[in-house]
């Protein structure tokens, strides 16, 4: 995902976000992408499977996807049939390898 398309996607969720939850326009500014880390943004809806390594020196592998609401956060998906994950994508966080396809 390019930055453009990466930042044409942030205006879409933003105005998604606003429009379902402030119609009348208020609160304009609560919608937040500081969590979001730009390392991740390559491997965003690119069908790449990463490997990461977290604070802790775990090692969890997955794809990237993306949470909803105000303040989106990057997350780890395992698989492409799942719809969480409990694990949060930050700075914090090494990009061991990246592998395009299903396997890392």
């Amino acid at each position: 995902m390019t930055n453009l398309q990466y930042l044409d996607y942030l205006e879409d969720k933003r105005k998604s976000f606003l429009n379902r939850f402030f119609p009348d326009g208020t609160l304009m500014e609560q919608f937040n992408s500081s969590n979001l880390s730009n390392k991740f943004v390559p491997y965003f809806r690119e069908n790449y499977r990463i490997q990461v390594q977290d604070k802790f020196g775990d090692k969890h592998s997955g794809y990237v996807g993306i949470t909803t609401g105000w303040k989106p956060v990057f997350i780890l998906v395992y698989n492409k049939r799942c719809y969480g994950s409990s694990i949060l994508l930050s700075d914090e966080d090494i990009i061991i390898k990246a592998y395009k396809g299903q396997y890392v």
